[in-house]
């Protein structure tokens, strides 16, 4: 089966993997959130900046990010960065934490092409 054959195109012309699914998204996100909030480096900050009771929404909209980059969904419109610069405790070491927290669950979770998406889109 050629890389043609096994993947799918997404509306924006990008090919997906087939183990690369909605579901697989939202669990590597949810799963990620997990470890992040428990983390004793980035833990903190995630308590400060996003309010116990805006979690879920907070989720889905990270979860509407993914998928708009890797299935193409164009769910999410926005700039991310911005809102991630503007929170003062989130140096160098915290930020390094997040990505190595978020290969680490990818890994985890995904087959070895998904995790590379991920981890590409980093």
């Amino acid at each position: 089966m050629t890389d043609a054959v096994a993947h799918r195109m997404t509306p924006t012309g990008r090919l997906v993997p087939p183990d690369l699914d909605e579901a697989l998204v939202a669990a590597v996100v949810a799963e990620f959130y997990t470890r992040a909030r428990a983390d004793a480096l980035i833990g903190p900050i995630f308590a400060r900046v996003v309010a116990a009771d805006h979690w879920p929404q907070h989720i889905q909209t990270i979860t509407d990010f993914w998928s708009a980059m890797l299935l193409g969904t164009r769910r999410y419109i926005g700039r991310p960065m911005p809102k991630h610069i503007a929170i003062p405790e989130l140096g160098d070491a915290e930020f390094q934490r997040w990505l190595t927290l978020f290969r680490q669950t990818a890994d985890d979770l995904c087959p070895p092409a998904v995790a590379a998406m991920f981890a590409f889109m980093l």
